[in-house]
This record gives structure tokens, sequence and C-alpha cells, in this order.
């Protein structure tokens, strides 16, 4: 059988790092990036290259998928994993952030799956698999741009899958609900400039425990660990017939009936008291 080919991003930490250990350990040839190489360097072993990528740069992009091309002649599956919460109250946040926050989780995976698809097409196979979240279904108060970008993530991956199916590549969506990771802690760097300024209408709010952090704590009772997604990546990327979307931990299979049957004016009562907006 010849040797399958996976570029996952996003691997230092989490799910993209538990991904690459998972598929290696299965046989595939994994492509583990990460904006900063030395936080991969542990990973390099016989089935595992490492590479650098940040997915915001369009430059890195380029290079990458070259890279892998030069060195295994083709790919198999792409796995757009990086991304990270730009929180902050939306009526506050700037426009360099905002344009930062979509650049990396929804720009970037959508150009590597560009820059993926010649080859994909040339060989007669390929699937690329984005790693939006629950998130996706529903918003949440000072995540406006993480949910956005997920949100617009879906919507795409639905338009991207339609427009491969007459050639056969899947195109898949894994959706996280609550993950043991350092998501929510990394989140949270993001509030303290809005819990410092004494202009932000939102720093008392803050500063008495709502925010992301709310969330999080929440998130250390009913998450999941980083492997149980990398299992469903892996299904996504493996299995012969693929679904259009995975609910990949318990509380995002929970979600996805339920949230749809739940009344916007509950759900805005839920969030209002889950992240202090009383």
């Amino acid at each position: 059988m010849r040797e399958q080919v996976v570029l996952i991003s996003g691997c230092s930490t989490g799910i993209g790092r538990a991904a690459a250990t998972y598929c290696a350990a299965r046989g595939w040839r994994v492509f583990a990036s990460a904006r900063r190489i030395e936080t991969i360097r542990d990973l390099q072993s016989e089935r595992v290259d490492i590479l650098p990528l940040d997915v915001a740069d369009e430059a890195a992009r380029v290079n990458a998928v070259e890279e892998i091309l030069r060195r295994a002649g083709r790919i198999d599956a792409l796995v757009n994993n990086a991304a990270y919460s730009q929180a902050g109250p939306l009526a506050e946040v700037s426009l360099a952030e905002m344009r930062a926050q979509f650049e990396t989780n929804l720009f970037g995976a959508l150009h590597l799956a560009q820059l993926v698809i010649p080859a994909m097409r040339k060989q007669n196979a390929g699937r690329i698999v984005n790693v939006s979240s629950v998130a996706g279904r529903f918003a949440f108060p000072f995540g406006g741009l993480y949910c956005g970008s997920k949100w617009a993530l879906e919507a795409t991956s639905d338009a991207l899958r339609l427009e491969l199916k007459p050639w056969k590549i899947p195109v898949i969506v894994v959706e996280p609900g609550g993950v043991f990771t350092e998501f929510g802690a990394n989140a949270e760097k993001h509030l303290a400039r809005f819990r410092a300024d004494e202009k932000s209408a939102y720093r008392a709010y803050l500063k008495t425990g709502g925010g992301i952090r709310a969330a999080t704590g929440i998130a250390r009772w009913v998450g999941s660990p980083a492997e149980t997604v990398a299992r469903v990546i892996h299904r996504a990327i493996s299995s012969r017939f693929p679904r259009a979307r995975y609910q990949a931990t318990w509380d995002a299979w929970l979600a996805w009936p339920l949230l749809p049957l739940m009344p916007d004016a509950l759900k805005d009562w839920m969030m209002m008291r889950i992240f202090g907006l009383k």
C-alpha cells in the first residue's frame, strides 16, 4: 500500500499535537506544523516530519505545501486545526484584532485548501478536514470573533464540499465541544487589557469573573481529552465513506439536536448569567 500523507496545522499543543501522534501511530506519514517550530521538535520521528507554518502568513502557507510535495510527492489529507480565540467585547476590539482572528481561523484554512486541491485532483484522491467547534453553532459573549470565524468556516466548508464532489474530494467538518487544552487560558490573556482599561464599559463585568474564565470553569467539568478529538480526526481522514460532519465530544453531540430547539430568549438568559452580564 502507498504511504498516505497528512498535513496538520496547529500541532504545538492540544488537538493538533494529539492528532499528529494518533495518526502517525496508525501508519500515516504526518507533517506536523506550528507557528514556532521549537514547540514541536519533540514530535519529530520516523513517521512525523515537522515544519514551520504560520497559517496567518500567506507565503508560509505556500512554502509549507510546496515543501511537503517536494518531500513526499503527494498530500492525501489536510487537517485545518490551527485556531485561537481573540476574546474581547465586540464593541471594543480593534479592526486589526478582527482581521487577525479571521486570517488565522478562516482565510488561512481556506487558502491551504486551495493550495492542496490541485495536487489532490492530480492524484485522484484526497480529503480536507476543517476543525470547527460547537461554537460554530451558537455564540457567547466576549467570544464573538471566534464564534463568527467558526460559523464562517462551517458555511464555507459546506460550499467547498459541494464544489469538490465532481472530483470526489470529501470536505469534512469536525466539531469539538469542551476539550482539556490551553485554549481557554490563552483566550483569557486577550481579555486582560479590557479588565485593566478604565475606559472599557465591560471592565466591571470582566473583573468580577465574567468572560471566558466562566466558560473555562464549566469546561473543566464537562470537557474531553484532546485524544478524543484526535480519534475523530483520524476517522475523518481514514474512513472509506466519511460523514460531512462529526461531533467530536459528548457535549457537542448533545448540543447538535438541542440548540436549534432552544428559543433565543432562553439561550440569551443562560449566556448572560454564565458570563456575568446582569
